[in-house]
């Protein structure tokens, strides 16, 4: 549900209607399209990689589950293929950025603790 939030609180800051889960493949795609490319947190910071993939994941999932049971996989569809590549695209300008995956540090030992 949390991906849905963000997503509906940015097609009304774009002045778009927050019903996407009826809209037509073309029109969901440049709207995910825009999403992608624009998405930011409520600070303003740009989404990590995980967080972008997430709600990629989320929204596919809320849309192919009752009530919906729409039958798209917003991965894989050919159609929604341009909004996968502006997905892809934001992820590699953010690996460029040095926003890349994080780096996990050792566990402290029970000795040094």
């Amino acid at each position: 549900r949390y991906a849905v939030r963000i997503f509906r609180e940015y097609l009304s800051e774009k002045a778009q209607s927050p019903d996407f889960e009826t809209m037509d493949k073309g029109a969901l795609c440049r709207v995910l399209r825009s999403f992608y490319a624009e998405a930011r947190s409520k600070s303003g910071q740009l989404y990590s990689k995980s967080s972008l993939i997430s709600i990629r994941s989320s929204l596919n999932r809320y849309l192919n589950e009752p009530p919906y049971c729409r039958t798209l996989d917003l991965t894989k569809d050919p159609e929604l293929r341009s909004a996968n590549l502006t997905l892809a695209a934001v992820i590699r300008k953010l690996e460029e950025q040095g926003a890349g995956p994080v780096v996990q540090k050792q566990a402290i030992t029970r000795a040094d603790l």
